[in-house]
């Protein structure tokens, strides 16, 4: 089981965000070259999208996007009835 993390502070805003929600994770060891590639259709879309960074620092991704550092994966949002 992953050790706890703090929740961020968009915590509570991201969970009253209607939208259904996409996460990536860049992961510890892997590269950042490729999230532009996988940020670029989200914009465009009606989802929320919360990423991981693993310390990474991002370009601001505007409205609909919840980033930090670590996102344990034991703290998931509930799942929402279609």
């Amino acid at each position: 089981m992953d050790a706890p993390t703090a929740k961020p502070d968009w915590w509570d805003r991201m969970l009253a965000d209607p939208k259904p929600k996409v996460f990536i994770s860049l992961g510890s060891s892997g590269r950042y070259a490729p999230f532009p590639r996988c940020w670029k259709p989200y914009p465009s879309l009606p989802v929320a999208v919360l990423i991981a960074t693993s310390g990474r620092t991002m370009p601001r991704l505007g409205p609909g996007a919840y980033v930090a550092d670590l996102l344990s994966s034991s703290r998931r949002p509930p799942d929402r009835p279609a």
